[in-house]
């Protein structure tokens, strides 16, 4: 069962983090596209042993979820940053 909010507090809290200048990159939008989540991280292997904790294969999954939603390019050193992203010019993943 998902945490009720969840979505709500996601979004406030990209919009503090955000607020104060700094990336933020929302595991759950990742995890929950359109508000649908991801169970199964491979075949029959959840995603999350329990609430609050990734299965091993489910960690690798939202470390590859991340990738594709830009975070390679946050953790890159700024000259590095495709698009030119700084620090003072962040956005919500």
């Amino acid at each position: 069962m998902r945490t009720a909010g969840i979505a709500d507090r996601d979004r406030r809290l990209a919009e503090l983090v955000v607020g104060k200048g700094a990336y933020y990159v929302s595991v759950y939008k990742a995890v929950c596209p359109n508000g649908a989540c991801i169970e199964y991280a491979k075949g029959d292997v959840p995603l999350q042993f329990d609430a609050g904790h990734l299965t091993t294969e489910g960690s690798m999954m939202v470390a590859r979820l991340l990738v594709g939603l830009g975070i390679r390019n946050v953790l890159a050193p700024p000259a590095q940053r495709a698009g030119g992203l700084s620090s003072r010019r962040a956005t919500p993943l």
